[in-house]
C-alpha cells in the first residue's frame, strides 16, 4: 500500500473512511488500523478525510427501523467521531456520507434521491480541496510497518514453538500413560501369583 501510494498514485484527493452501520465501538483491530493510518499520513490526513456509512439502506424497512430506534445519520456521525478522538493528529469531527450500494434494488424514489444526494456530497468534498494530499512523505510509516511485521513474524515463530512443545508433551504424556498401564498389568499378574496368607497353627 505504501509503495503504491508513493510511487504510483502519488496524490490523494480524499480519504473515504468506510464503516458499517453496525460499527459503533472501537475494536482492537479497528483501533490499530486507524492508528497506523494516522502514523502513516500524519495530522494533515484528517483534513482530507470523510466518513462513509455502508449497509445504510434507505428502503422503507430500514428507514422505519431507524425511526423506531431514534438512531439517524447525525447520531451515527457523532458516534464514529467519538471513536476517532485521541488518534494521531487529534482529528476534528469529520463529515459523513451515507451511500447505499444497493439503492436500486427494488423501486424506491427516496433511496435513489439519497444515493444521488450523498454521492454528490462526496464529489463536492473532493473537489473543494484546494490541492491534493501528497504521498511522498510516508517513508517513516514503511519502517514502522516493517518493524511491526518483524514483531509479527517473531510472535508467529513463538506460537509455532509453543505448539511443537505442546505436541511433544502430549506424546510424552501418552508414553507415560502406556508405561503406567503396563506396570499396573504386571502388578495385577504378580498379585495373582502370590499364595494366599494362611494363619499359623500356633495362633489357633
Amino acid at each position: 500500500l505504501v509503495d503504491f501510494l508513493k510511487d504510483d498514485l502519488q496524490f490523494v484527493n480524499v480519504f473515504v473512511l468506510t464503516f458499517k452501520e453496525s460499527d459503533k465501538r472501537l475494536t482492537r483491530g479497528l483501533q490499530s488500523m486507524m492508528k497506523l493510518l494516522g502514523r502513516m499520513f500524519g495530522r494533515q490526513m484528517w483534513s482530507f478525510g470523510i466518513l462513509s456509512a455502508t449497509h445504510w439502506g434507505y428502503d422503507p424497512r430500514h428507514v422505519d427501523i431507524r425511526n423506531m430506534s431514534g438512531y439517524g445519520e447525525d447520531d451515527w456521525t457523532r458516534q464514529i467521531n467519538r471513536l476517532l478522538r485521541g488518534l494521531k493528529g487529534d482529528p476534528q469531527p469529520l463529515q459523513s456520507v451515507f451511500i447505499d450500494s444497493f439503492y436500486d434494488v427494488g423501486p424506491s424514489e427516496f433511496a435513489e434521491h439519497k444515493f444521488r444526494e450523498n454521492t454528490e456530497k462526496l464529489l463536492q468534498f473532493a473537489l473543494n480541496r484546494s490541492k491534493p494530499f501528497e504521498c511522498k512523505d510516508i517513508e517513516k510509516a514503511a519502517l514502522e510497518i516493517r518493524e511491526q511485521q518483524e514483531r509479527l513474524n517473531e510472535l508467529t515463530r513463538t506460537v509455532e514453538q509453543v505448539k511443537k512443545e505442546k505436541h511433544d508433551l502430549m506424546r510424552e504424556l501418552e508414553r507415560m500413560k502406556g508405561q503406567n498401564y503396563q506396570l499396573e498389568k504386571r502388578n495385577e499378574k504378580l498379585s495373582r501369583q502370590v499364595s494366599p496368607i494362611t494363619r499359623s497353627p500356633l495362633l489357633v
